[in-house]
């Protein structure tokens, strides 16, 4: 049975002292969830949570239990000014912290500013979530047909600095494959690296090829995502390829490419269930978008063979052994452009003990204890 959760409420005020003079606007929020739908799999354990947009600065959606839900407003009722997560450091309110606001908590590498190292424990860990662009292989349009311009931008811009400024150093560069760092058949050895003059002589050979002198590609992407598609585009426009953007709601992209109605979009894949094959399984022809996550409609004889194998072999190293060996055709082909590898961060202060952390990010307090 489908759940759905509205938000069309005054949320309540999130993790912060009252302040009756402080200037709190009154933000109007009118919010659809399908509680169901895998971009909120966050919420399938009780007491676990997401972050939404809107709202004044955020929207926290808590499940309380299978059936009950609270909505949490970010914003700070205490020196509104300022955000949530720097205040509470500072008035020692709550024992955890909000990681998103990551230029006030983290360098440009990653790492505890000094100011909070004393008081504040940071937690880190590979999430088993790929951030990857897709090719729709079936699309009429020569740009995303031809290998060599799927290449040229796989190889066209910096992952290691896209990651630094525009995550302060937390995920993990995709130079690897399809499956994400952490599970058995990842192999960071097959992917693409930087390398511009190569992505300029792949553009040039495609010009000489079709004679197309102005190659174009657009690139379809929610607003949250588009600070990286906006680095991706002035990257790869300085190897002759042009890029385009297009910015449409969530929803509406989820429908788009289910129905191969995009040529190019932004898309991430968290993992169901710790295990390869739930990546493998966006390639395998049978899986074809509707009815499947295949959404870039790759098909491959040699991948389906392997596919098909991996799923009755009980041997786990053979298994891992086609696993990485399905992983390399995909990337040789280049249907898609991985981004990064996603990861978990948590902070606490000093007096929080035996707060863990793990790869599919549920929260387990059972063992915490505060001093």
């Amino acid at each position: 049975m489908k759940k759905y959760l509205f938000i069309i409420i005054l949320l309540f005020i999130l993790g912060c002292k009252k302040d009756d003079n402080s200037n709190i606007p009154f933000v109007h929020v009118n919010i659809f969830m399908q509680t169901t739908d895998p971009q909120f799999i966050g919420l399938n354990a009780v007491n676990s949570w997401i972050y939404l947009a809107g709202g004044s600065r955020g929207i926290i959606v808590y499940k309380v239990s299978n059936d009950q839900f609270r909505a949490f407003d970010r914003h700070c009722t205490f020196q509104p000014q300022n955000t949530c997560a720097l205040v509470s450091m500072e008035t020692n309110n709550i024992s955890g912290l909000d990681a998103s606001y990551k230029d006030e908590i983290l360098t440009a590498s990653g790492h505890l500013r000094a100011v909070y190292d004393k008081d504040v424990n940071m937690i880190r860990g590979p999430y088993l979530n790929t951030e990857y662009l897709a090719f729709y292989m079936d699309s009429e349009i020569p740009e995303i047909q031809s290998e060599l311009i799927r290449k040229a931008v796989n190889y066209g811009f910096d992952r290691q600095k896209m990651m630094v400024y525009l995550r302060n150093g937390i995920g993990i560069p995709a130079y690897g494959g399809f499956i994400p760092k952490g599970l058995p058949g990842y192999n960071e050895t097959i992917g693409y690296t930087y390398q511009p003059e190569k992505s300029k002589q792949l553009i040039s050979q495609f010009k000489t090829e079709t004679g197309i002198e102005n190659p174009e590609i657009t690139i379809t992407t929610t607003s949250n995502y588009l600070s990286f598609c906006e680095y991706i585009q002035r990257e790869i426009q300085k190897t002759g390829l042009q890029v385009k953007i297009d910015v449409i709601p969530a929803a509406t992209l989820k429908d788009a490419k289910a129905n191969g109605k995009l040529d190019m979009f932004r898309a991430s894949w968290v993992a169901d269930y710790p295990d390869a094959e739930n990546y493998l399984s966006l390639y395998f022809s049978k899986n074809f978008a509707p009815n499947g996550p295949n959404y870039t409609h790759f098909n491959n004889k040699q991948f389906d063979t392997w596919f098909e194998e991996a799923f009755i072999e009980t041997n786990t190293k053979k298994r891992e052994q086609l696993y990485a060996k399905m992983d390399s055709l995909v990337m040789q082909q280049a249907p898609v452009v991985v981004m990064f590898y996603d990861e978990v961060v948590r902070f606490t202060r000093k007096n929080v003990r035996g707060l863990g952390i793990n790869p599919i990010n549920l929260l387990e307090l059972k063992r915490v204890k505060k001093d």
